[in-house]
């Protein structure tokens, strides 16, 4: 045998590398069937959101015609509190940046600074606001 095909295990080749002709290998497909409950999800549906944590006690009192929604997207004009022990609120809108349904920047109005704030500390200003 040449060096050059000198192998750790030649059953993992195929035959023609070790220079013999080809064997003829028997095969059987197997066909299992699949219940209902077994066929793969459809990936392409969009997932439920997870719920949004429930309002805070002790929140001070909200500005007239503020409303709550499930989340907020880029550019609605908001309320929020900047920090959970803040007893006014400020008012914003949410920074285009923003991807989670839960944890949101905010884009202050008087400051231009953004602040990471949660949905439960946000209100959507009024369209008249």
């Amino acid at each position: 045998m040449p060096q050059a095909l000198r192998l750790r295990n030649p059953r993992l080749l195929p035959d023609r590398a070790l220079g013999q002709p080809r064997k003829q290998r028997a095969t059987r497909t197997v066909i299992y069937k699949r219940s209902a409950a077994q066929e793969p999800r459809n990936l392409t549906m969009p997932r439920r959101r997870p719920a949004q944590p429930s309002t805070p006690e002790n929140l001070p009192a909200v500005p007239a015609g503020a409303y709550k929604k499930e989340y907020y997207s880029s550019p609605d004009t908001v309320y929020y509190l900047k920090y959970t022990t803040d007893t006014e609120w400020s008012r914003g809108y949410i920074h285009e940046a923003t991807t989670s349904t839960t944890l949101h920047y905010v884009v202050d109005e008087f400051e231009y600074q953004t602040y990471p704030v949660y949905a439960q500390y946000i209100r959507k200003r009024a369209d008249w606001d």
